[in-house]
């Protein structure tokens, strides 16, 4: 990603090869190398969720539809997804 992508996004930057920090706002010392980088990363969140949490939450969205889960082709693709992210159903 280049820096005016990183900076962009809204979200914490930096230059992982140079600096463990990250940047909240546009720095003025950025380098000429800096600007022409593309190694630059932004911050990303990372949520917890339970199983529990997990199904809960695919339940109140179906419900809005009127449709159980169990009854639709998505539940199937539900379990998957929760596997894929190591939430056991």
């Amino acid at each position: 990603m280049n820096l005016i992508d990183a900076i962009k996004s809204g979200k914490p930057y930096r230059r992982k090869s140079i600096c463990n920090a990250w940047y909240n706002v546009p720095a003025l010392s950025h380098s000429i190398a800096d600007i022409l980088a593309d190694d630059w990363e932004i911050e990303e969140s990372t949520v917890q969720v339970t199983c529990s949490q997990f199904w809960e939450a695919a339940n109140l969205s179906f419900k809005k539809w009127h449709q159980p889960i169990i009854d639709s082709h998505v539940g199937l693709e539900l379990t998957l997804l929760a596997r894929k992210l190591g939430l056991e159903p």
